[in-house]
């Protein structure tokens, strides 16, 4: 049995949320707000950009920047002011260098914004860079994702539009979060729901959309929301499969590829995209905001094992649970010792052109069950 408390009562109090959603970022439905600022990242809690403290702050591969803020709603008032405050830190953001970000991430996190965001990608698909230019850009430009997030909204968000007005120099984009937070006999459960969104907030142009489905309009100009920026993040698997087709993929592989991807849509597996790659990765068991890869899939159709190796290291795993996934993949496939890299540490990956979907699909079961015997090794640890 579920039972509803309040946040910010004794126990569940604004800190105890801050610190939560510092370490479980996923707690947070970015998915269903903005797909293209995750996998979160986080840099550090309380950070003073010089208009306040910003509760919580991440930063994702593709050097995109997410900013909350947790507060207590208990009239439209406080409302108001928690967006009004949002728009504040994300003026303030918009004056920094690359520099004084990554000063500060150094300092909250012992590591730079380049070591730190690589960590949460396979090495061979973070674009140091890339990432670099955009989130020079997005800084410049005021590109950011800012949540409010608190336990509970009602009425009067169309008197927001006067708060989001003021930032039209800014290309931000707003969500209202409400964390509800259930008691159980064995602890507490956190329920995320998205109560209102901004489809576009760039320059006169904002519109709101709410959990009932009424959009908030107030004028309206030309939407620039399917221009991107810097490195693209794919969205979803069709814009992947789209990206296969265009280049130059046949049509039976591409329909491999989905039939992979079919199975691994359900938890604990998630899919994570970048620009030119989707990856299957694992939740940590352990609670951390880490993603333990499993494989991923190539724009190409090739299938890649990724360096698992390094992110079990980190949660305390044993390496030779990757190290049987990777000896049963290759004894399957009777890869040959030739389409092998081994890097300097140890690590091995199978060569480009190694394992199309088709194979794969051609012994679909038997690998299907090699990746299910590495994830009941890693839940069973």
């Amino acid at each position: 049995m579920l039972e509803r408390v309040r946040i910010f009562n004794d126990r569940y109090d604004e800190h105890w949320l801050q610190q939560m959603l510092f370490n479980h970022p996923e707690i947070l439905p970015i998915e269903q707000i903005r797909a293209e600022y995750g996998p979160l990242i986080p840099i550090g809690l309380e950070i003073n950009c010089g208009s306040g403290n910003i509760d919580n702050l991440y930063v994702n591969a593709d050097g995109l920047l997410t900013v909350v803020e947790t507060k207590l709603w208990r009239n439209p008032e406080a409302r108001r002011a928690v967006v009004a405050q949002l728009i504040d830190y994300a003026q303030a953001l918009s004056t920094w260098t690359f520099e004084k970000l990554d000063s500060i991430c150094r300092e909250k996190t012992q590591k730079g914004l380049v070591e730190l965001a690589r960590q949460d990608e396979a090495e061979e698909l973070f674009d140091e860079a890339s990432f670099i230019d955009n989130l020079v850009e997005n800084l410049r430009k005021g590109r950011f994702l800012l949540l409010a997030v608190g336990d509970g909204i009602h009425s009067g968000l169309e008197q927001m539009v006067d708060y989001l007005n003021r930032a039209q120099n800014l290309h931000f984009h707003l969500a209202l979060v409400e964390i509800g937070v259930h008691q159980t006999s064995a602890g507490f459960v956190l329920v995320p729901n998205v109560l209102m969104k901004t489809i576009e907030v760039e320059r006169e142009f904002v519109r709101l959309k709410t959990d009932n489905g009424i959009e908030l309009i107030s004028e309206t100009t030309q939407s620039s929301s399917d221009r991107k920026s810097g490195r693209t993040t794919l969205k979803d698997f069709n814009e992947f499969y789209d990206l296969l087709i265009s280049t130059g993929v046949t049509q039976h592989r591409a329909d491999c590829v989905k039939q992979i991807v079919s199975d691994f849509s359900e938890i604990p597996y998630i899919i994570v995209y970048s620009n030119k790659a989707l990856m299957i990765k694992l939740i940590d068991p352990k609670g951390s905001s880490t993603k333990i890869s499993v494989f991923y899939l190539w724009h190409d159709g090739f299938l890649h094992m990724g360096w698992p190796q390094q992110q079990l290291l980190k949660l305390g795993f044993s390496l030779d649970i990757s190290s049987k996934l990777f000896d049963k993949i290759k004894e399957l496939f009777n890869v040959p010792d030739a389409k092998i890299s081994i890097q300097k540490d140890g690590l091995r990956e199978f060569r480009n052109g190694t394992l199309p979907a088709e194979l794969i699909v051609e012994k679909y079961p038997e690998f299907k069950a090699i990746v299910d015997e590495y994830t009941a090794a890693i839940y069973n640890a």
